[in-house]
């Protein structure tokens, strides 16, 4: 579509873009997006963190609408300025690609393609709410306007049994394109506020001159697999059916713990931080995995290794009521355990070997458990 047929649409839109409601509000935007097939633009991110960190970043971002994808619901191009990868998901697989280094990183694992998004540079700055607002788990909407936009606020339910208050998404509307440019997304958790601000700039609609080319190579054939990727792969390769690497560690509540106590014992060892929201999700499931069967020889550690969210990671324990240790991991730990991403998963057999290693909860890890108790 050419760039004028363009505009006469996003004029169309525009004039049909007067709402008295947040309901008639959610409707018309909703009915533009689904006249979009693609969306290319400039996104410029801030986020305020729960550890009272401030981060910006910014890029360049190319969307897709595939209402028929299970993971997103589009596909997306990204590069954030800065950096020289860019990440790419076509609906089947996750690519990171180095074009300085002349190499990538892939899965086409659902729960690392769930993760996309937060995990490398590039899916950092994809805007989702732009091509596809969601309007779910909400407690009712609220709407004010200017000149120039609409703002629709969605509150949404506090998740108590995480400890996650005021929870709000506050989205910006244009007038003329009926689309989210800018979206606010506000929570407090253990006391503490975490704020992400997404603003996208320098829009094009349905152009083919900006759109990413889906249909085309991901890279050229010489490319090769990142070190980064294959030296995780063999580190995870080399950890299997091997003994545990030696640790001594603390928990974080002073209990003294090393590998030569747990020989002989079935091992679940769960790495995780206060600021991952997977692992707030699965901590309470883990916590059940040990009700279920610690009276059958299964004994959980939990390893966080940001010494700085210690108070916070207390909140967390006490809050899920969790009965296990957690430890105080450091940096040989978490190079002999090859951790990169989390929530990560490891058991220990009863001969003291590595028998499984899986980042991100999922019903597998309730079947090998079993497993390693027999």
């Amino acid at each position: 579509m050419k760039k004028i047929p363009i505009i006469v649409s996003i004029i169309f839109i525009g004039q049909a873009g007067y709402c008295q409601t947040a309901k008639e509000l959610i409707a018309q935007v909703l009915h533009a997006q689904k006249t979009l097939t693609t969306v290319s633009c400039t996104v410029q991110r801030r986020d305020t963190l729960v550890t009272g960190d401030i981060r910006t970043m910014a890029g360049q971002v190319s969307m897709r609408r595939a209402d028929s994808d299970s993971i997103f619901g589009f596909w997306f191009w990204a590069k954030q300025n800065g950096f020289s990868e860019e990440s790419i998901y076509d609906g089947s697989n996750g690519f990171v690609i180095n074009h300085d280094m002349k190499h990538y990183k892939m899965t086409s694992e659902k729960a690392s393609l769930i993760n996309f998004l937060y995990s490398n540079y590039g899916g950092q700055i994809v805007f989702t709410d732009l091509i596809k607002m969601d309007t779910s788990q909400n407690t009712g909407f609220s709407i004010s306007q200017d000149e120039r936009y609409y703002y629709l606020t969605k509150n949404k339910p506090d998740l108590k049994a995480y400890d996650v208050y005021k929870r709000y998404t506050l989205y910006t509307i244009d007038k003329k394109l009926m689309l989210p440019v800018e979206m606010q997304s506000h929570q407090e958790t253990l006391g503490k506020v975490q704020d992400l601000h997404y603003r996208a700039t320098d829009i094009w609609i349905n152009d083919e001159k900006h759109d990413y080319d889906f249909a085309g190579l991901r890279f050229p054939a010489n490319y090769q697999l990142a070190p980064a990727q294959a030296v995780q792969q063999q580190k995870t390769d080399q950890l299997m059916n091997k003994a545990l690497p030696p640790f001594r560690l603390i928990s974080i509540t002073g209990e003294k713990v090393s590998t030569q106590q747990l020989y002989g014992k079935v091992i679940l060892f769960d790495f995780l931080e206060v600021w991952c929201g997977p692992c707030f999700e699965s901590a309470p499931k883990v916590q059940a995995l040990y009700e279920k069967y610690k009276t059958q020889g299964l004994e959980v550690y939990g390893i966080s290794f940001e010494t700085k969210q210690l108070d916070a990671m207390r909140k967390m324990v006490e809050k899920f009521k969790i009965s296990f240790p957690v430890l105080i991991g450091n940096e040989e730990v978490r190079r002999n355990y090859g951790v990169d991403a989390i929530p990560r998963y490891m058991i220990i057999n009863r001969d003291g070997k590595v028998s499984f290693i899986k980042t991100g909860f999922s019903e597998e890890l309730e079947k090998e458990i079993v497993n390693a108790l027999k």
